[in-house]
């Protein structure tokens, strides 16, 4: 069964009827606020969807051949604070709500997760921090730059979206998760010094060249989930 968070009332009756028609798994549909919610809500939970708006990552896990039996959060934190058309107020706007999704997070240690959020400045710097969150609590962290242009919609939409690994054992290892983080940042660098072919993405699942951590080894199922998921400008 899926978790979805969402608190937006017409979102969540929106999700019921997608449950309800089969379009995406069923589940419990929690509308409260992200700040109430603990780490003992989530338990038992299989997928974890935050901040889910009308539940998109259930059905692009889905189109990306991501088993649905396979354990996974998803969050889309707010970008308002951080989108060109808001009001710049970033981390002091009351919608920032990373640091509440990074205390779950913390609490509960899925074992990978994806995420996005849009491709501003502010954007940008937002993503950074959450990439330091996360590699201190003992992910390693990779992302696409992509646009939604690029599925052959009539606009640009530009998004920052990423995934997660938590490395095996790590027990929040830190320094460890540090040292491999900036190894694959080093990597990316020097991916994008040379000509894009605009299907590097996350991972280089063509020629089995895997990023740090060995994604999509969870559960043996031997295949680079990061790399078939995204494509486009490495960060």
């Amino acid at each position: 069964m899926n978790y979805y968070s969402e608190w937006d009332r017409f979102k969540c009756d929106w999700i019921s009827n997608l449950v309800a028609s089969g379009v995406i798994p069923s589940g419990f549909i929690d509308a409260r606020s992200i700040a109430e919610i603990t780490a003992k809500d989530l338990l038992g939970y299989r997928q974890v969807h935050l901040f889910c708006g009308i539940a998109g990552w259930s059905e692009a896990l889905r189109l990306a051949g991501f088993s649905a039996r396979r354990k996974v959060w998803t969050l889309s934190c707010p970008c308002q604070p951080f989108s060109v058309a808001g009001k710049g107020e970033a981390e002091n706007d009351t919608r920032h709500l990373w640091p509440e999704a990074r205390r779950l997070i913390a609490e509960c240690n899925p074992s990978i997760l994806f995420g996005e959020q849009t491709q501003s400045p502010l954007g940008l710097e937002w993503f950074s921090r959450v990439r330091s969150d996360l590699e201190e609590l003992g992910y390693v962290v990779g992302a696409s730059d992509l646009c939604a242009a690029s599925i052959a919609a009539p606009h640009r939409r530009q998004r920052i979206y990423f995934g997660a690994v938590r490395l095996a054992n790590s027990e929040h290892d830190a320094g460890r998760a540090e040292h491999v983080g900036e190894s694959w940042r080093r990597t990316q660098a020097e991916n994008n010094a040379t000509e894009c072919c605009g299907t590097c993405g996350m991972a280089d699942s063509a020629n089995g060249n895997r990023g740090p951590g060995e994604f999509g080894a969870e559960e043996g199922t031997g295949t680079n989930e990061l790399g078939r998921i995204g494509s486009g400008k490495c960060l």
